[in-house]
């Protein structure tokens, strides 16, 4: 048969029909078969590795179910394990403690917990044994260790307070020592005192101090002051030798005792300011002494002075009119001063010594009489100075020019000494620099000389 539909020409033989694609869709056909069985083989394979993974889980979750109620169970076990430990070590840390007046209770109370906890403490049981016994065996050497410490303790007490009783004693002595001293020191003070008396009260009226008076008192000051110095600086030589002797121990530490007040210290004290107070007021009488002296000397200077110009004044006043007319003061300058006095000079002078209504100089001006004629006196000498010094530069400068006459003359031979020394030199080997320095040096003198 020919394909369908096909119309058969004359002549031709009919011939078969061949698909093609049949082949083709056979082997797809195949393929989905084969697909189809994978996939049923994979779904089986699925459901089976599922239904192991449920297996499993449910395996893991009964092991995990175990682990969790052991692990509980241990738990709970390790708990009462630790809770007899810590009872027990509880216990045990007291005897770090321990002391012989509480160590029988501890020993007691460690018993009575170890009957009651030991068992529950697992595998801690021996260890805790041996550590029991260890901590009573430290506690016991422990409190033999503070027994002796606290003997020793005790001891050492007893010879700081022994010692510091000593010191008491010591320092107590030192005290009365001082105290002696500065007694004796206060009493150097009130002999001052009585000798500056004199010197500090105002002399009655119609009466004064004379200076042999003054240098007297003064005298008596000076001596009485300087035995309360000396007596004050013994006080303060004892006091740096024994200061640290005087000084009150430190009082031994009593628990809840109160600080009482030192009486060494405050003893001290007052003895200090008693020394100061002599020494400060040594310093003071003294200088106010030395001040009255000061200035009764200065008085007495002062109208020695005084004295003096009134002498002076009479000497020259010579009519006895209390003034000085001007042939006295001429006869005064020539006479004190040694001035030949000109018209204009004597009557500057004049015009600044004498008051405009007065005839001459009075003794209130005498004073400035003397004062314009030192100045002047002052002024001759500076004239007289200058004229010499004048007189000295005439003198060099002629001595100048003929010694640069003299040196003129001699350069010439000078010149002839050099070349001289030259020639020898290059006639002679070559001497040493010193030797030919001392060879012109001669020459040179012997021409100076002979030329002089």
């Amino acid at each position: 048969p020919g394909m369908p539909g096909m119309p058969v020409m004359p002549g031709m033989e009919a011939v078969p029909f061949v698909d093609p694609f049949a082949a083709e869709r056979a082997r797809q056909e195949e393929v989905r078969r084969r697909m189809a069985e994978e996939e049923e083989r994979r779904r089986k394979e699925a459901q089976r590795q599922a239904e192991e993974m449920r297996k499993k889980r449910e395996e893991e979750m009964r092991k995990k179910q175990e682990e969790m109620k052991k692990a509980k169970e241990l738990a709970e076990q390790r708990m009462r394990e630790g809770k007899s430990v810590f009872l027990i070590r509880k216990v045990t840390a007291k005897f770090s403690m321990a002391t012989p007046e509480n160590f029988e209770t501890l020993q007691k109370e460690l018993e009575e917990v170890l009957n009651k906890e030991l068992e529950a403490c697992g595998s801690q049981k021996a260890q805790l044994q041996i550590e029991s016994g260890n901590c009573i065996e430290q506690a016991k050497k422990r409190i033999e260790i503070l027994a002796e410490a606290k003997r020793k303790a005790q001891e050492k007490k007893e010879e700081e307070e022994r010692k510091r009783q000593e010191q008491l004693s010591k320092a107590k002595a030192l005290l009365g020592e001082i105290g002696i001293l500065i007694g004796k020191a206060e009493g150097a003070l009130e002999r001052l005192k009585e000798a500056a008396a004199p010197l500090e009260g105002e002399p009655a009226e119609g009466e004064s101090h004379s200076l042999e008076k003054i240098e007297l008192h003064a005298f008596n000051v000076e001596a009485a002051g300087t035995e309360a110095k000396a007596l004050t600086k013994a006080c303060s030589d004892f006091l740096l030798a024994n200061n640290n002797d005087m000084k009150e121990p430190p009082a031994l530490m009593v628990p809840g005792a109160q600080t009482q007040t030192s009486e060494i210290k405050t003893t001290l004290t007052a003895l200090l300011g008693r020394m100061n107070e002599c020494s400060r007021s040594t310093d003071s009488l003294l200088a106010s002494t030395r001040s009255i002296k000061t200035t009764a000397v200065r008085r007495a200077s002062a109208t020695k002075k005084t004295s003096e110009l009134e002498e002076s004044f009479a000497k020259y006043d010579k009519d006895g009119d209390k003034v000085l007319s001007k042939a006295e003061v001429t006869a005064f300058a020539s006479a004190e001063y040694k001035l030949s006095l000109s018209e204009e000079v004597f009557s500057k002078i004049w015009k600044c010594a004498v008051d405009d209504d007065q005839p001459g100089v009075t003794f209130a001006r005498f004073h400035f009489l003397k004062m314009k004629l030192g100045s002047e006196h002052e002024l001759a000498r500076d004239r007289q100075r200058k004229a010499a010094r004048i007189a000295r530069e005439k003198v060099r400068a002629i001595l100048r020019g003929k010694l640069d006459k003299k040196v003129l003359t001699i350069e010439p031979h000078i010149e002839a000494v050099e070349k001289a020394v030259i020639a020898a030199e290059k006639a002679v080997p070559p001497l040493l620099c010193k030797a030919r320095d001392e060879m012109a040096d001669m020459a040179l003198e012997e021409q100076i000389r002979v030329t002089k």
